[in-house]
């Protein structure tokens, strides 16, 4: 395989020039590659611009209006599907090199961009939904499994697995931050329908450079000496096998005793001489137990996600370059603590800590939002630092899928594993937000023009219904993350403890 380094960097020439990779290239890999996330994240800046441009500036909250926003949330659950299989059938078995694979799902993305344009520019909605909800979905999941799955691969040689799924969090935080004001700004320096088409060029310039870097550990093995220890992803080495709550210990490419991320309570198969088949994983109950967790833990989240923008719009009725903001705290602090909690797993807490941590803080950010709103909704930048804290527990629970498939299945079935708990991502990512549309909806001719928001709302009782239904909404949106801490307790305390790994 070819790659534009010298052998200072070159992963295959030396155990130092391996590790200098892994710390210095696979980042800005995943960083180039991670833009697709500013659209596929951010979009929520994107949502009322192009109700409005489609429906007319009359339009109200309603179910109807709601396509955009179902056709924007569509893609993560259309990436989760197409996860598995590209994991079990494509990636693991090597058909096809990674950098092939992002350059496939780079183009598909920009293809769909492009014909979401076309939709907003032509008033063409089926049209939107092929190309953002469908292209779109297909090639971010292209774009999403090698970074997710070859950086904590990667970082997992050096000891640091958690560092690559932070990384990955911090990045495709980062990017829909930006997002949130640069897409604004093209808007008004060109139109909606053209803010595609410059979304597309922008993605696919700064992704390029990425994905010639770009390669998984199995792609290029280091040259065999006396003294390098391979590790790899089809080495599932015993580094997995076991350990205490505390961390595992494992060897990394110096050979030397380091802990890893992949903590557990109980004992790790290491006879295990293959990956577990799809229908072998589906047979474990404990899959059962960490998918439905993983569900509640991120549905409230997704909803004030990709609603973020939205909500502040209808509640307080702010300006558009407020909304921006709002977005930009929103998913900047997400993009950090993703980054925090994947440097501090297995160093200053555990997995299972992280996991529970995350939804009991989501609860609080979620009944200070209710409160907030329900009581008058009158104090903006506090229920946005509601919504941010929600955001920073939506974060350290995704860094935690995919470090909990690493700590509970072994390395030999973490691609097909985290691919799945993937989909109960996509549930949540689509599911979510609709609800979170639904609280606008129920009170009723809400219009989505500020202005005439303000002439409707004007009638305290209009607005009072609003704000009690919003209320109630945020308050249930708690409940569920309530459920998903117990569900998740219940799995460290009593699953996990009395069952043995896979």
């Amino acid at each position: 395989m070819f790659l534009p380094l010298p052998k200072s960097l070159d992963p295959r020439v030396s155990l130092e020039a391996r590790e200098r990779y892994i710390k210095f290239i696979v980042p800005l890999w995943m960083f180039f590659c991670s833009t697709v996330a500013s659209s596929f994240y951010g979009f929520n800046v994107w949502i009322l611009p192009i109700t409005i441009h489609h429906f007319g500036s009359d339009a109200t909250y309603t179910m109807e209006t709601g396509q955009i926003l179902y056709a924007f949330s569509l893609p993560t659950l259309i990436a989760a599907m197409i996860m598995p299989h590209l994991s079990s059938q494509i990636l693991a078995k090597g058909k096809i090199p990674v950098r092939y694979v992002t350059l496939i799902g780079v183009v598909l993305y920009c293809c769909g961009l492009i014909l979401g344009g076309l939709a907003v520019q032509y008033d063409r909605l089926w049209l939107l939904w092929i190309g953002i909800g469908l292209l779109s979905g297909i090639g971010s999941g292209l774009l999403y499994v090698p970074i997710e799955i070859y950086s904590v691969a990667w970082f997992r040689e050096i000891g640091q697995p958690g560092m690559g799924s932070g990384l990955t969090g911090f990045f495709c935080g980062l990017w829909p931050a930006l997002f949130s004001f640069y897409c604004p700004a093209l808007i008004d320096q060109t139109s909606v329908p053209e803010s595609f088409y410059w979304n597309a060029l922008i993605i696919l310039l700064i992704t390029i450079p990425g994905i010639i870097l770009q390669c998984s550990p199995t792609e290029v093995p280091l040259q065999q000496n006396d003294n390098a220890i391979e590790i790899s992803m089809k080495n599932d080495g015993d580094d997995d096998d076991g350990g205490e709550q505390d961390g595992t210990t494992s060897v990394n490419n110096k050979g030397e005793e380091i802990e890893t991320a992949a903590q557990t309570e109980v004992d790790t198969d290491v006879h295990q001489e293959k990956p577990l088949t799809m229908t072998a994983i589906l047979s474990y109950p404990q899959f059962y137990i960490q998918f439905l967790g993983t569900f509640l833990c991120l549905f409230p989240g997704f909803a004030i996600k990709y609603n973020i923008s939205i909500l502040a719009s209808a509640l307080f009725q702010t300006t558009q370059r407020t909304e921006s903001i709002i977005s930009f705290i929103f998913l900047f602090s997400f993009a950090t603590v993703r980054l925090f909690v994947g440097i501090g797993v297995g160093r200053w807490f555990s997995v299972d800590i992280a996991a529970q941590g995350s939804a009991a803080i989501q609860i609080l950010g979620l009944i200070g939002a209710a409160l907030v709103v329900f009581l008058g909704a009158k104090y903006l930048w506090i229920f946005v630092i509601c919504e941010a804290i929600v955001g920073m527990g939506l974060a350290a629970y995704k860094v935690t899928i995919s470090l909990g498939a690493l700590a509970r299945w072994s390395m030999l079935n973490f691609s097909s594993v985290t691919t799945l708990f993937y989909l109960a991502n996509g549930l949540a990512g689509f599911i979510g937000p609709i609800f979170g549309w639904m609280m606008l909806v129920l009170p009723g001719d809400v219009p989505l023009n500020n202005e005439l928001a303000e002439e409707k709302l004007g009638s305290a009782t209009t607005k009072e219904t609003t704000e009690i239904i919003a209320g109630v909404v945020y308050f249930a949106f708690g409940f569920c993350a309530l459920l998903g801490f117990l569900v998740v307790r219940y799995a460290v305390a009593v699953v996990f403890k009395n069952d043995e790994n896979v």
